[in-house]
C-alpha cells in the first residue's frame, strides 16, 4: 500500500498532499437521499432537521476550530464567493500534481485510471455542481483527518487575532481555508474520493461544515478508479452557479495556468432552419443578356443585414475585449509574481552563499585562536602571535631556559632581542607576562589542572577547521553552482517571459486599433447611407451615359476595414495561444530551477548543520532546534513542487489584490458600451464570410490596351456595398478562394526560449493588417458590364469604370478591365453578382 510520512496540510493555494485538493462532485451519491433532499418541503425551506444521513454511515465529530474557522471563512475572509471555484479547481491541479510525481516511482498507480484531467459537471435541475479529478484520493483515514481537523498548529492564535485584528494574513493557507470555502455556496457538501492504497470508496458528507460529518463506504463501488470529487448542493442564492455561462467565465478565468486539461460538461439547443423546397434552380442555358433586372435573394443585401451585421460585430468586440482583459490581466499578474519569486530566490542565495563564506572566516579565526592556546602562542591581551619570529621569540622565552636566561638578563641591566615593528606592544605585553609562565610551567610539569583543557582545545581546533574546510571546499562552490545556475536561467526566462507578455498585449492593441478604424467609417454616414444611387450595382455596356450625372462620389467600402479587423483577431488567437505555450515552458521552467535550487539548498544546508552539531555538541539548543526545523521541510521532488507552485499562486493572489483595490479598469473602447454581451458570445469567421460579401473567387484579369498586357491571376471579392476588390496573388495559386486568401497573413512568430537565448527576440509585427489592401478597386455603382468575343473554350467579360481624374476639374474618364473565367457559368454568376443592386428589395422593384 501507498505509504506517506509528510502529514498533509491544508494550504488554500497547494495542499501538500493534494488529496483535499482534488474535490470534486458527483452526482448524488444515495438517490434515495437526494430525491428527499430536493422534494421535501423541510429541506426547500433549509431545516437542518430535513437532513437524513447516509444508511450505514458513520459519525463523527468536527474540531472545534473547524467550526470557528468555517465562520470566518463565511462571513469575514472572502468577500467574493467565485474563489471557492479556484480554490477546487488549485486542490484538484495539486492532487494531480502529486500522483505525476509519485507515478514517475510507481507506474503501477495510474494502472487505474491513465488520464490525469479535471471535470466539471453541473445540474440545473437539482442544483448541484459537481468537481472531479483523477488525482492521488484519499482514504477513510484521509477523509476522517483532513476534512474534520485543522492540520497545522496556530490556528487558534490566528483565529484570535481576526478579532483584534492582529492576525498575520500570511497564515491563510496553512490549514484547511481552502476546502471549507465550497460551504459559501453549498448548504451540504459530498466527498467521494478512492485513493490507489484502499481497496474500498468512501464517500464524506457534511450539512454546512458544523456539529458533525459522516463516513461511509461507497455503496455504487468503485466508480472513480482513482481520484476525489465533490459535490456541492447549493444554497438558494447560489444557485447560478449550476448555470453554464458562469461556469465557463469562472472555469477560464481560475484554470488560465492549470497544467491539467479542465473540461466543462455543457448542454445547448440548436435552432434548425429549414429550406424551401419550392426554390428552383437557374437555367443553365439562359441567355445571358436576358438575365432579369430584379436581383435574386442571393445579392439583395438590405440596409437592415449590413445594420445587423455591425451590431452583432460591436457585441463580439465587446465580449473579446473584457475576456482577452481579464486573460491579460492574470497573465500579467501571474508573470509578476513568478518573476518576483525568483529575484527573491537570488537574494536568497546569495545570502546563503554569504553566510558560509563568513563561517569559513569564523571558524578558521576559532580554530586559530583554539590552536593558539592549546600551543601557549596567545599574547597578554588574548590574541595569537601568527608570525613565526615572533613565535619563536616567545616560545623561547616561555621554555624554562628562556625563562631563566630573561631573569638573568633582567639584573644584568639589558639582554634580549628588541624590535621596533607594528608589534611592539606584543613584545612588551610578552615581558609583562612572565611571572604568570612560570607558573604555568610548573604547573605542566607536574601534571596541572589546565593541561587537559589545553589538549582539548588543540582537538577542539582541529574539528573546527575540518568544519572550515568542509565548508570552504563543499559548501561554497556548491552553493555558488546554484546562484550561478539560477541567476543565467532567470535572467533568459525573464527577458523571455517579458517579450511574451509584451508581444501579446501588442497583438491586443492590434486588435483594438482594427476595431477602431473599422468602428470609425462603419458609423458615418458614407458606409452605411440609404441611398439607391450609392448601393447600386454595375449597368450593362448599353445603358451607359455621356455624362457624369450618374456618377456616385466619396465611394468607400467597409467591408476592407472589416476584413482587417477579422484577420486581426484571427492573427491574436493564434499569437494567444502560441505565447501561451511558450509562457507555459517560461513558468514550467522556472519552477523546475526553483524546486531544483529548493532541493539542493536544503540538501547543502542539512548537510551543513549536522556537521555544525557535531561540532558543537555543547550547544544542542541552537543546532538541533535548526536541524530539526530543517529537515521537517519538504524534500521529495512532488511535496517542493507543491510548495513552489503555492508560493505562486500566493503571490498572485496578492497581486490580484493590491490590482483590484487600485480601481475599475478603463473603458471598453469606441462604440463598445452599449453592446450586448449576449450577442458576442460567437467565433469570429474569416473575412471571406462577412455578411456583406456577395461574391469571392480566383479570376485571369487584364488591362487595356489588352495587347499590350499578360492576363495574371487575382482573388476578386464583390460586397454588398457596391464594390469588387482584386488582391494579387501567385500565378501559380491554385485551389480555393479561402486558401488563396491565407497566403495574403503573414506566419505568426512570438518569442521562444532559443530566439531570446540567441539574443535575438521576435518583436510583434505592428500594424501589419493595415498591409491587407486591395490592389484594385472598382466601384460598381460607375461602372459597365459588357460580353467579349472569345476564342473557343474561353469565356470572359469587360467591364468599363467611370473615375475622377482630376478632384478640383471635376471632369471623369474611364478604364477597362477583361476578365477571364473557367466557364459560362461562372461568366454568369459573375455578372450577375456584379450587376445586382444592392439597394431594398420594394425599391428594386419600382425602378
Amino acid at each position: 500500500p501507498l505509504h506517506h510520512e509528510t502529514k498533509m496540510r491544508f494550504n488554500r493555494l497547494a495542499l501538500g498532499a493534494a488529496a483535499v485538493l482534488a474535490l470534486c462532485s458527483v452526482p448524488a451519491i444515495y438517490a434515495d437521499d437526494a430525491a428527499a433532499a430536493t422534494t421535501s418541503d423541510d429541506a426547500a425551506s433549509g431545516s437542518a432537521a430535513a437532513y437524513q444521513p447516509p444508511e450505514g454511515a458513520e459519525s463523527f465529530k468536527f474540531e472545534a476550530e473547524v467550526d470557528r474557522m468555517l465562520d470566518i471563512v463565511v462571513n469575514s475572509l472572502y468577500t467574493n464567493k467565485d474563489v471557492f471555484l479556484r480554490e477546487l479547481i488549485s486542490n484538484a491541479s495539486d492532487a494531480l500534481d502529486k500522483i505525476r510525481f509519485l507515478s514517475v516511482t510507481k507506474p503501477e498507480l495510474l494502472q487505474d485510471k491513465e488520464e490525469l484531467e479535471v471535470r466539471i459537471e453541473y445540474d440545473e435541475e437539482n442544483k448541484t455542481l459537481t468537481i472531479r479529478d483523477s488525482g492521488i484520493g484519499m482514504t477513510k483515514e484521509d477523509l476522517t483527518k483532513n476534512l474534520g481537523t485543522v492540520a497545522r498548529s496556530g490556528t487558534t492564535k490566528f483565529m484570535e487575532g481576526i478579532g483584534d485584528g492582529t492576525a498575520d494574513i500570511s497564515q491563510i493557507g496553512q490549514f484547511g481555508v481552502g476546502f471549507y470555502s465550497a460551504f459559501l455556496v453549498a448548504d451540504r457538501v459530498t466527498v467521494a474520493s478512492k485513493h490507489p492504497g484502499d481497496a474500498a470508496q468512501h464517500v464524506w458528507e457534511s450539512t454546512d461544515g458544523h456539529d458533525a460529518f459522516y463516513i461511509a463506504e461507497d455503496p455504487r463501488g468503485n466508480t472513480l478508479g482513482r481520484g476525489t470529487e465533490i459535490t456541492l448542493h447549493l444554497k438558494e442564492d447560489a444557485e447560478d452557479y449550476a448555470s453554464p455561462n458562469k461556469l465557463r467565465t469562472l472555469a477560464k478565468h481560475y484554470s488560465e495556468f492549470v497544467t491539467h486539461p479542465l473540461h466543462l460538461r455543457t448542454t445547448s439547443k440548436e435552432m434548425v432552419d429549414v429550406e424551401d423546397e419550392e426554390e428552383e434552380a437557374a437555367d443553365a442555358d439562359a441567355d445571358p443578356a436576358a438575365l432579369p433586372s430584379t436581383p435574386s435573394s442571393s445579392f439583395a443585401h438590405t440596409d437592415d443585414t449590413r445594420a445587423a451585421s455591425h451590431t452583432k460585430l460591436r457585441a463580439y468586440e465587446a465580449t473579446r475585449r473584457a475576456s482577452y482583459a481579464t486573460k491579460l490581466s492574470s497573465s500579467r499578474i501571474y508573470w509578476q509574481a513568478v518573476r518576483d519569486m525568483c529575484h527573491d530566490s537570488i537574494a536568497e542565495t546569495v545570502r546563503a552563499e554569504q553566510m558560509f563564506k563568513g563561517c569559513v572566516h569564523l571558524n578558521d579565526v576559532y580554530a586559530t585562536f583554539l590552536q593558539a592556546s592549546s600551543d601557549n602562542m596567545l599574547n597578554d591581551a588574548g590574541l595569537p602571535v601568527l608570525d613565526a619570529r615572533r613565535r619563536k621569540k616567545l616560545e623561547e622565552l616561555r621554555s624554562p631556559a628562556g625563562k631563566i636566561k630573561k631573569k638573568s638578563g633582567d639584573h644584568g641591566g639589558g639582554g634580549g632581542d628588541t624590535e621596533t615593528t607594528d608589534n611592539s606592544n606584543e613584545d612588551a605585553k610578552m615581558d609583562a607576562s612572565e611571572e604568570i609562565d612560570d607558573e604555568q610551567g610548573e604547573q605542566s610539569e607536574t601534571g596541572g589542572v589546565l593541561d587537559s583543557l589545553f589538549a582539548s582545545q588543540g582537538a577542539m581546533s582541529e574539528k573546527f577547521a575540518q568544519f572550515s574546510k568542509f565548508i570552504e571546499e563543499d559548501a561554497v562552490p556548491e552553493i555558488a553552482k546554484i546562484k550561478e545556475s539560477l541567476v543565467m536561467q532567470v535572467a533568459i526566462f525573464e527577458k523571455l517571459g517579458d517579450a511574451i507578455i509584451e508581444n501579446m498585449e501588442a497583438a491586443n492593441k492590434e486588435v483594438a486599433d482594427a476595431w477602431e478604424s473599422y468602428h470609425e467609417v462603419a458609423e458615418k454616414d458614407e458606409s452605411f447611407v440609404r441611398s439607391k444611387d450609392r448601393l447600386r450595382g454595375v449597368k450593362m455596356a448599353e445603358t451607359v451615359t455621356a455624362g457624369d450625372e450618374d456618377f456616385v462620389k466619396n465611394c468607400e467600402d467597409v467591408w476592407i476595414l472589416e476584413m482587417k479587423y477579422r484577420m486581426a483577431v484571427a492573427y491574436l488567437s493564434a499569437c494567444w495561444n502560441k505565447s501561451s505555450a511558450e509562457m507555459t515552458k517560461v513558468f514550467t521552467a522556472l519552477k523546475r530551477e526553483e524546486c531544483g535550487r529548493r532541493f539542493r539548498t536544503r540538501e547543502l544546508l542539512a548537510v551543513f548543520l549536522e556537521k555544525q552539531d557535531e561540532l558543537w555538541l555543547s550547544l544542542p539548543a541552537i543546532s538541533a532546534p535548526l536541524i530539526k526545523d530543517l529537515q521537517g521541510k519538504p524534500r521529495d521532488p512532488a511535496d517542493i513542487e507543491t510548495e513552489v507552485q503555492g508560493i505562486i499562486r500566493n503571490r498572485a493572489a496578492n497581486k490580484q489584490k493590491q490590482k483590484d483595490a487600485e480601481g475599475m479598469a478603463e473603458g471598453l473602447g469606441p462604440g463598445l458600451a452599449n453592446a450586448d454581451p449576449s450577442q458576442g458570445d460567437f467565433d469570429l469567421q474569416s473575412p471571406l464570410l462577412s455578411d456583406i460579401l456577395v461574391k469571392v473567387d480566383l479570376l485571369e484579369v487584364k488591362y487595356a490596351p489588352y495587347l499590350m498586357k499578360q492576363w495574371r491571376t487575382v482573388l476578386a471579392v464583390a460586397t454588398a456595398n457596391s464594390f469588387l476588390h482584386l488582391f494579387d496573388v501567385s500565378s501559380s495559386t491554385h485551389g480555393s478562394a479561402k486558401e488563396a486568401f491565407q497566403h495574403l497573413v503573414p506566419s505568426v512568430e512570438v518569442p521562444t526560449e532559443d530566439t531570446v537565448t540567441a539574443l535575438n527576440v521576435t518583436k510583434h509585427r505592428k500594424d501589419w493588417y493595415k498591409l491587407l489592401q486591395p490592389s484594385d478597386s472598382f466601384a460598381l455603382a460607375n461602372c459597365a458590364v459588357a460580353f467579349k468575343e472569345n476564342e473557343k473554350g474561353a469565356y470572359s467579360f469587360e467591364i468599363t469604370e467611370k473615375f475622377q481624374q482630376s478632384l478640383m476639374m471635376g471632369k471623369t474618364t474611364s478604364r477597362k478591365m477583361q476578365v477571364r473565367v473557367s466557364s459560362k457559368d461562372k461568366e454568369k454568376e459573375w455578372i450577375a453578382a456584379l450587376k445586382a443592386d444592392k439597394c431594398e428589395k420594394d425599391t428594386c422593384d419600382e425602378k
